[in-house]
């Protein structure tokens, strides 16, 4: 689930871990490939524009579920927060 949004490189990790904190049972990602020179931040991700920056919130198995972490993720200050299927892809150098 989609948590944020901004041009690629525009979200820092401290701002994951900041959300992280609210969703303490659940996995908060973010897009920081090729951000920093960082070689082993070697992750995309599917269904998002590569020329922008994201902060995500795994919303579950099932789309029942999912849609229950958006309203979650709303009532916590997230109003755009959107449903997004995603696959992890790995990037070898």
């Amino acid at each position: 689930m989609d948590l944020a949004s901004g041009k690629a490189c525009s979200i820092p990790e401290k701002e994951r871990v900041r959300i992280q904190k609210l969703f303490p049972k659940r996995k908060v990602f973010s897009s920081r490939f090729e951000c920093d020179g960082d070689v082993e931040n070697n992750v995309k991700y599917t269904n998002t524009r590569e020329t922008a920056a994201f902060v995500a919130v795994h919303g579950g198995t099932s789309r029942a579920e999912a849609d229950k972490v958006a309203a979650e993720a709303r009532a916590k200050g997230f109003a755009d927060a959107n449903v997004r299927e995603m696959q992890v892809l790995l990037v070898h150098p």
